[in-house]
């Protein structure tokens, strides 16, 4: 049985999947804005909302990660760079669009403005990709790596990168647009530091301390979302 609910959570109307499934407990977790409530037996509007209202200070947490999971929201006017949101106003000539917000700004030509979303996403993953490759080989250099690694970027959700130490490519993923450069950094010399340790042994993360003393705080910034 799946029943889909309303409740209002900071004056914004929040979506309620119900589902009955065969499990000694029930389960509460959000996605894409979404709240998710999976229990063992058939409950009323009444107690599902009793229950989320208990939980309810752990779930804002979680609605407030699932909204910044999206760099970019066309229909609000807002995208995330380096940790950074931006508010942008648009200016329209014909063909040609000038997307500006706080002094940074994006210039192109668009044919089909359904596809403005795609436009913009490419070329905030095309600053990213730049930042990632000058990254990459400084802390080459500094790390002593003897390899040209290729930098890509793809969308990832299983981590937040990996290194193909025998291919020497590494794939980032496009969710670090989200995070400062800070943050991103350390993300480079952990995936750097895999090219004399392809493991999580004590020495790799030794190695990875060496060039990010605060790694620990970069790792629990990455896990709770914390974009900067």
């Amino acid at each position: 049985m799946n029943k889909i609910f309303f409740i209002s959570i900071n004056n914004k109307k929040i979506e309620i999947n119900f589902k009955i499934q065969k499990k000694p407990n029930y389960k509460i977790y959000v996605k894409n804005e979404k709240i998710y409530f999976m229990s063992p037996v058939n409950l009323s509007e009444k107690k599902i909302k009793e229950i989320i209202e208990k939980n309810l200070e752990i779930i804002k947490k979680e609605l407030d990660k699932s909204k910044i999971s999206n760099f970019i929201d066309t229909q609000n006017n807002f995208y995330y760079l380096f940790g950074k949101k931006f508010n942008y106003k648009i200016q329209k000539n014909k063909l040609e669009y000038l997307i500006y917000s706080n002094g940074h700004f994006l210039k192109f030509k668009l044919q089909d403005e359904s596809k403005l979303q795609n436009k913009i996403e490419t070329l905030l993953k095309n600053e990213l990709l730049l930042y990632l490759k000058k990254r990459v080989q400084t802390f080459e250099k500094i790390m002593n790596v003897d390899a040209n690694y290729n930098v890509v970027i793809r969308k990832k959700t299983s981590a937040w990168a990996s290194n193909y130490y025998k291919k020497k490519n590494i794939i980032f993923s496009n969710k670090l647009l989200l995070f400062s450069k800070t943050i991103i950094d350390y993300v480079i010399i952990h995936e750097l530091a895999h090219h004399f340790f392809q493991n999580h042994s004590k020495d790799f993360w030794q190695l990875v301390k060496k060039y990010c003393p605060e790694f620990k705080e970069m790792k629990e910034k990455l896990k709770k979302k914390q974009l900067l």
